[in-house]
């Protein structure tokens, strides 16, 4: 699976995250999986994550990738693993402001591409324009639908209720900074604003997406579906990887490393594994 694909689909304030919210945090399960739906062909499966709330915490393992994210709003912060036992650390006020350098270096590129006369070099300014301004047109008429048209991008989301609302608010807060997290941590992906406006959108409605389809109208049209499976507690199996992730990020096998190091080496392994 290419990380930067998984980015577009799975996807913050500050404020969203402060630890009041989670201090009544309810036990949760998710199961995502995402599809390649694009070329008229079969859906074509492309990637898979478990996703456990638990004790405040969120726990976001993506086996085909073999990494494991902890997601800790109390204190501002995630945790990064790998399959190599190379763990990092980064906090929620560095995200953002690694996101905001990235903001302003990409205003200057689409200033750059405004000076070209192309049509390439146009769709992808446009492209970029609208993810750092992203203006959508929404429809949630339909009770169990959400759609949010863009032109150059767009969500069409199938939702559900939930038996807490405390489990909505939980788990959009964990795809706000999921979003911004997978586009710090990988560059070229997709900038999180979309992302946030929709997960904006479900919070006002109320609901958590069922089956989330993204497209991109650009050189290389992308159309992914995400399928979400809700479980409202925590089985023994889900406590088994809990206590084994927890136990291994406090053993001597890890080696812990910048964010920036960090970062360095998943690039290169994903050059290594697409050569």
């Amino acid at each position: 699976m290419k990380l930067q694909t998984w980015v577009c689909v799975v996807v913050l304030s500050l404020a969203a995250c402060s630890a009041p919210e989670f201090a009544s945090a309810q036990e949760m399960t998710v199961y995502t999986t995402v599809s390649d739906v694009g070329n008229g062909d079969a859906p074509r499966t492309i990637g898979s994550s478990l996703t456990l709330f638990h004790a405040g915490k969120v726990y976001d393992y993506m086996e085909d990738a073999g990494e494991l994210v902890v997601l800790e709003p109390n204190v501002h912060r995630l945790t990064l693993l790998n399959s190599n036992y190379t763990a990092t650390r980064v906090e929620f006020s560095e995200l953002l402001q690694f996101l905001k350098v990235a903001e302003t270096e990409s205003a200057e590129y689409i200033l750059e591409l405004s000076q070209q006369t192309d049509p390439g070099s146009g769709r992808v300014r446009s492209l970029l324009q609208f993810q750092l301004t992203p203006q959508f047109q929404e429809d949630s008429a339909t009770k169990n639908r959400l759609v949010l048209r863009g032109g150059v991008m767009n969500y069409d989301v199938r939702t559900a209720d939930s038996p807490d609302p405390q489990q909505v608010k939980q788990y959009l807060m964990y795809a706000d900074w999921a979003a911004r997290l997978n586009f710090v941590l990988h560059p070229g992906s997709s900038y999180p604003a979309p992302r946030l406006i929709l997960n904006d959108a479900l919070r006002r409605k109320g609901a958590l997406p069922v089956a989330v389809e993204l497209s991109t109208m650009s050189e290389n049209p992308v159309r992914l579906a995400a399928r979400h499976t809700y479980q409202w507690e925590l089985q023994a199996t889900d406590r088994s990887h809990i206590h084994k992730w927890t136990q291994l990020l406090e053993s001597e096998k890890v080696r812990w490393v910048s964010f920036h190091e960090y970062q360095a080496r998943l690039l290169a392994d994903i050059e290594r594994h697409t050569r």
